[in-house]
C-alpha cells in the first residue's frame, strides 16, 4: 500500500510537469503553495517588515550595519548585517552561511571571503542574515520533543531558517525596491536558501552551493531538508524549477548528481539560458554572476 501511494504522488507529479512556456506558470503557481504549505512557512506580505539598526560604523575602508528585523505582529526578530563601500550601490546580495564559517566583516574591517571583496567592489551592499538561517538561533532536539504535536503546529529549525531569510529579502528589497537582488546560498545554508528563493519567487539571482548534496538521493535530501511531504511535492526538482525564471548558479555538486532533468526541463519552457552548472567548483566566485 505504501509504495502504491509513493508510485501515485510520482505519477501526479510527472502529469502536472510543464510541458512548455504556457504550462509554467500554473504549475509555478500549483506548486509554490504546496512547498510553502510543507514547509510550513509563508512569506510575509509587502511592508509588514519592520526594522531597528542596531550599529552603523566604519570597518576600515567599509560602513558595516547591523539591524533587527521582523514581521510586524509576528515577534520574530532576527539580526540583519550588512557591509558596503559606497552610498550609492548598483545591486544588493544577501549571503545566507552557517556561523561555523566566522563572522561577514570583523571589527578591524579584514574578511577571510574572498567573494566579498569582489562583490563590493562590484558596487553591492551586501547583506546576510543570522537568526536561525545561520545556525545562530535553533531549537534543541530535547526542546523540540517537549512540545505537544510538535510537526504539527510548530516551526523546525529549518522552516524557521527558510522563514527567516524570506523575511531578509523583503526586507532588503523594500529598501532598495530598483536595485537587483542576488541571493547567496553557501555551504550547508544552500539547498535551505533555494527553497527561501522558490518560496520568493521573484529574486533576480540564485546561487546554490549544493554542498556535495546527491540530489539524486532522497536520504541524503532528507538529511538537508527533514520535511515531511518534501519528496511528495516533488522535493528539490520542484524547488530548482521555481528558481526558473531566476538566473540560478548550482555549484559543488556530488559526482553522482546527474542534472539531466532540470536541463531537459528548462530546454522545454525555454529557460535553459538562465541556468549555470559548475558542479566542479567548491567555492562561490562572483566573476559567474552575470
Amino acid at each position: 500500500m505504501l509504495q502504491d501511494w509513493i508510485d501515485n504522488s510520482r505519477e501526479q507529479f510527472q502529469e502536472a510537469l510543464p510541458e512548455d512556456p504556457s504550462q509554467y506558470e500554473a504549475f509555478r503557481d500549483d506548486f509554490q503553495a504546496a512547498l510553502a504549505q510543507t514547509l510550513n512557512v509563508n512569506p510575509p506580505a509587502a511592508d509588514t517588515v519592520e526594522y531597528s539598526v542596531l550599529t552603523r560604523e566604519n570597518r576600515g575602508d567599509f560602513v558595516y550595519t547591523l539591524e533587527k528585523i521582523g514581521t510586524r505582529g509576528e515577534g520574530n526578530w532576527i539580526e540583519l548585517e550588512s557591509v558596503s563601500q559606497t552610498n550609492d550601490p548598483e545591486r544588493v546580495a544577501l549571503v545566507v552561511y552557517p556561523d561555523k564559517l566566522g563572522p561577514l566583516l570583523p571589527a578591524d574591517g579584514s574578511s577571510d571571503f574572498p567573494w566579498l571583496k569582489n562583490l563590493l567592489d562590484r558596487r553591492y551592499h551586501v547583506y546576510r542574515v543570522r537568526g536561525f538561517a545561520s545556525g545562530r538561533l535553533s531549537v534543541s532536539l530535547r526542546e523540540w520533543d517537549s512540545y505537544s504535536w510538535s510537526d504539527a503546529y510548530n516551526r523546525s529549525n529549518l522552516s524557521n531558517g527558510i522563514l527567516d531569510t524570506v523575511t531578509a529579502i523583503q526586507s532588503i528589497r523594500e529598501a532598495y525596491p530598483d536595485l537587483p537582488l542576488t541571493l547567496i546560498g553557501l555551504d550547508s545554508k544552500g539547498l535551505a536558501t533555494a527553497c527561501a528563493a522558490a518560496l520568493d519567487g521573484k529574486t533576480d539571482r540564485v546561487v546554490v552551493d549544493i554542498n556535495k548534496t546527491d540530489l539524486d538521493y532522497w536520504r541524503a535530501l532528507q538529511q538537508v531538508i527533514p520535511a515531511h511531504g518534501f519528496a511528495r511535492t516533488g522535493g528539490i526538482k520542484t524547488v530548482l524549477l521555481l528558481l526558473a525564471e531566476s538566473e540560478l548558479i548550482l555549484f559543488n555538486s556530488a559526482d553522482s548528481c546527474d542534472f539531466s532533468w532540470i536541463t531537459d526541463r528548462l530546454s522545454r519552457i525555454g529557460l535553459i539560458d538562465n541556468l549555470t552548472i559548475l558542479g566542479k567548483e567548491t567555492e562561490f566566485n562572483p566573476n559567474h554572476l552575470r
